[in-house]
C-alpha cells in the first residue's frame, strides 16, 4: 500500500489559511481502518523558498525526520506509533506504508 491509497494531505503551518508551497505534517487515513486521520509533523518542514526562516517557527512535538518532499518519495523517521490510540504502528518508506 501507498501513502497515495491513503487520502494523503499537507498541513500548512498554523495560521496559514492559503495553500503555500510550506508543509510542516502529512495527514492521512489509517492504514488499518481507514476511518481515522493521522498525521505526523516534520522536523524539517517543506519549505523551499525559506518562508519559515526567521519566525520562530518550530515542529510541534511528537515529530518525525523527513526525507523526500511529494507523497511518492515520503520518508519519515522514526515509525509512527498510533497503536496506544488503537491505531496503525509502522513506517513511511519512499512513499510506501510499511
Amino acid at each position: 500500500m501507498t501513502l497515495r491509497d491513503l487520502n494523503p494531505r499537507w498541513v500548512l503551518p498554523d495560521g496559514v489559511r492559503q495553500p503555500l508551497p510550506v508543509y510542516v505534517a502529512v495527514s492521512f487515513d489509517c492504514p488499518c481502518c481507514r476511518s481515522q486521520r493521522l498525521s505526523a509533523a516534520f522536523r524539517q518542514p517543506i519549505d523551499p523558498q525559506g518562508m519559515l526562516e526567521g519566525t520562530g517557527w518550530r515542529a510541534r512535538e511528537p515529530a518525525w525526520d523527513r526525507q523526500g518532499d511529494t507523497f511518492d518519495t515520503l520518508t519519515l523517521l522514526p515509525s509512527i506509533d498510533f497503536s496506544g490510540k488503537g491505531h496503525w504502528h509502522g513506517h513511511i518508506t519512499n512513499g510506501v506504508i510499511q
